[in-house]
Parts: structure tokens; C-alpha cells; sequence
């Protein structure tokens, strides 16, 4: 059995960090919509719904900044790398 690491196809920092952004844009977008509805149509259960999709789009967001920091490298202060940060985002 061999130590080496094959490259096989699944997401790398790149295509993860594109896919959380956009997961998370499209939270906002709907949570926008919705307020504008629940506000038209004077429906809180919509309104409630978009702060659900608002809080949806925070933890989104959490999530693409742990994976951007645990991909930063060694530094002299933080010798190990930030590879725990997304432990902290989960």
C-alpha cells in the first residue's frame, strides 16, 4: 500500500468557497423576496421565514470564512497554520 495521495475528483478550497458564497447569496435573495412579500401581504409566518433564511445565510457565511482561514499557511506566530479554523466555523 502506498503513502502517496491520488488526485480524485472532489472539492478543493476554490470550488467549495464558490459554492458556500453562492449558497449564501441565495439565501439573502430569498430572504429579500420574502420580506417583501411578508410586508405586501402582511403575512408574519413569511417574515419569520426570512429571518430563518437570513440566519441560513450567516452560518453560510461563517462556514466560507473558517474555510478561508484554514487554508492560510504557517506563520511565525501560528506555526501549525490556521487548519483548525474550520472546526471553529462548523
Amino acid at each position: 500500500m502506498s503513502a502517496s495521495h491520488d488526485h480524485h475528483d472532489h472539492a478543493h478550497g476554490g470550488v467549495l468557497s464558490g459554492r458556500l458564497g453562492f449558497a449564501a447569496a441565495v439565501n439573502v435573495g430569498f430572504a429579500v423576496v420574502q420580506v417583501v412579500v411578508g410586508l405586501y401581504t402582511g403575512a408574519v409566518v413569511v417574515l419569520a421565514d426570512a429571518a430563518h433564511q437570513v440566519v441560513d445565510a450567516v452560518g453560510l457565511l461563517t462556514a466560507l470564512v473558517a474555510t478561508g482561514l484554514a487554508r492560510r499557511g504557517a506563520t511565525r506566530v501560528m506555526s501549525f497554520g490556521w487548519g483548525k479554523a474550520d472546526a471553529l466555523g462548523a
